[in-house]
């Protein structure tokens, strides 16, 4: 390798540079890591807590009611065509993405700004009423639908980035070809061989360029086996490492202390979970001590194994509560006493005192999965073991193809399915909100929880980090334990291999930030 220059695979699926067609949360890889690099956001996470940082924005302020909030911008970055990057940028970013002639397939990210929603689905017809407001070349306003204390993690998605709207208008779809693009982070584009690699080199222009040591990276777009193969030959100086090739090709051998088992989907580029979920409104699920009972009757540990030894599984770790780490308020449920863990003769009691001894009176239980990975199966297949052993009941597997199985969950008539979520941004929010809106109250038999409500309309006004997080915590306690209409089983995690001489980070949320690499000296990574 070049002593300035870093090697990564983004894998090989087509890759994007235009925010407005990068499909969010549908292993976008590719675009992400380039999007990441050339564009700044006006909020930054960082790397080790998940918390929003500055970027663009060097400070802001919000409302009592956490509604308004007011963005100052730095005065001293430029885009490569050597224009200051302003307020204005920031406010025709948002807005383009939510034109809804131009059909962004993320644009619902946005959709807490203020009449964001009506203006991308058509109901608005005028950009101007949309909550998003240039006061001046350095402050930026946006006012909100609702209370969000977790707005600004919002804002440091890919949606949310200040666009060149000259050359947008001068070059229509083409202007992220590398002739024409106009961007303002720390690398540039300097060569795109479409589907092959993207080469990006530092933007000497860019406010912080003197922190910036690695000078050129080469974004490869290969598969995952051909990814590690490169890594073993030395092409490459990091890359994900699959379950199947840890245990064939690392372990065991010198690349094993090469390889680091993080907690975030490299996939993804979000931490996700992979949970069951119980239709509340069906016997024997409508009574909470039998939900109890077949939580506990799960070991978990046996899950992970059945995901893993079914083929290509990112890296599981045990879940008790449903934020998965890397978001800035997870609650770990196994420190701090918060969901059900295995203990099958608490369950056997539970159930029993539900009215059910050893499972008497329990109609055939029906649990449904999507068959679109070997894994689910082989999941389903282990747990309805184990309610067999430890509960004595039947379980009646059904799968089907992915669209057809959305279909009949949002029918209500499952009585326990599987699902996962990945973080739309980095905040409990996201997963305790988010993930249990609509189809999902019907999923779950169309359940509701007055204290869970409020809990977590308390937690959108609360500005306080930590009064916020106390707020999180009982909202978990209340969905995995004392209401218990999921039982979280696992978070996805990666294993990444790099090079000893490559200092790297390891972000919970997004792509990781190549600008604050580090290519160690030669005697400084000798054995």
């Amino acid at each position: 390798m070049g002593g300035v220059q870093v090697d990564i695979n983004i894998g090989d699926r087509p890759c994007v540079l235009d925010p407005i067609k990068v499909r969010w949360l549908q292993n976008d890889l590719a675009s992400g890591w380039a999007i990441e690099h050339l564009f700044l956001g006006l909020v930054n996470l960082d790397n080790e807590t998940g918390e929003p940082v500055p970027e663009l924005a060097t400070l802001w302020e919000v409302s009592k009611d956490a509604t308004v909030w007011t963005f100052t911008l730095r005065d001293d970055v430029t885009w490569t065509d050597g224009r200051l990057v302003t307020a204005e940028d920031a406010q025709y970013g948002i807005l383009h993405i939510l034109n809804p002639a131009l059909n962004a397939p993320a644009a619902y990210t946005l959709y807490i700004i203020k009449n964001a929603e009506g203006y991308n689905t058509g109901t608005v017809e005028d950009p101007n009423s949309v909550g998003i407001e240039a006061l001046d070349d350095t402050h930026l306003q946006f006012t909100l639908e609702r209370p969000a204390s977790y707005f600004p993690s919002i804002l440091t998605l890919i949606t949310a980035r200040p666009l060149p709207r000259w050359a947008i208008e001068e070059h229509g779809e083409d202007w992220t070809e590398i002739e024409n693009i106009v961007t303002n982070g720390p690398y540039r584009l300097v060569e795109w061989i479409h589907d092959d690699h993207i080469t990006l080199e530092k933007n000497n222009a860019y406010y912080a360029a003197q922190n910036v040591q690695i000078e050129r990276v080469v974004m490869w777009m290969v598969d995952e086996e051909t990814a590690w193969e490169k890594y073993q030959a030395g092409f490459l100086d990091t890359t994900s490492v699959l379950s199947e090739l840890l245990e064939d090709v690392v372990e065991g051998s010198t690349l094993s202390r090469e390889v680091q088992i993080v907690k975030h989907d490299e996939g993804h580029l979000t931490p996700c979970m992979y949970y069951y979920g119980f239709n509340t409104a069906q016997p024997p699920f409508d009574n909470v001590l039998v939900r109890k009972a077949f939580i506990a009757a799960v070991a978990r540990g046996g899950v992970m194994k059945a995901a893993a030894s079914a083929g290509r599984m990112p890296f599981p770790e045990l879940a008790l509560t449903l934020v998965p780490p890397g978001i800035s308020d997870h609650v770990n449920g196994e420190e701090e006493g918060i969901g059900i863990p295995y203990n099958p003769e608490q369950a056997q009691e539970w159930l029993a005192e539900a009215g059910y001894p050893d499972g008497a009176g329990i109609a055939p239980i029906t649990l449904w999965f999507n068959d679109s990975v070997p894994q689910h199966k082989a999941i389903a297949e282990y747990i309805r073991q184990n309610w067999i052993d430890n509960l004595g009941v039947t379980v009646e597997l059904h799968s089907m193809p992915w669209r057809k199985y959305l279909n009949q969950l949002n029918s209500g008539q499952c009585q326990i399915w599987r699902l996962g979520w990945c973080a739309d941004y980095s905040d409990a929010h996201s997963f305790l909100h988010d993930a249990l809106l609509g189809d999902n109250r019907l999923r779950l038999g169309d359940w509701s929880n007055q204290k869970f409500d409020s809990l977590l309309d308390e937690a959108s006004r609360e500005l306080d980090p930590k009064i916020r997080r106390g707020l999180y915590k009982q909202a978990e306690k209340i969905l995995v334990e004392t209401d218990a209409v999921i039982m979280p089983l696992f978070y996805y995690g990666s294993a990444i291999a790099t090079k000893p001489y490559l200092q790297r980070t390891f972000p919970s949320f997004g792509a990781p930030d190549i600008a604050k690499w580090r290519l160690l000296p030669e005697d400084d990574h000798l054995p």
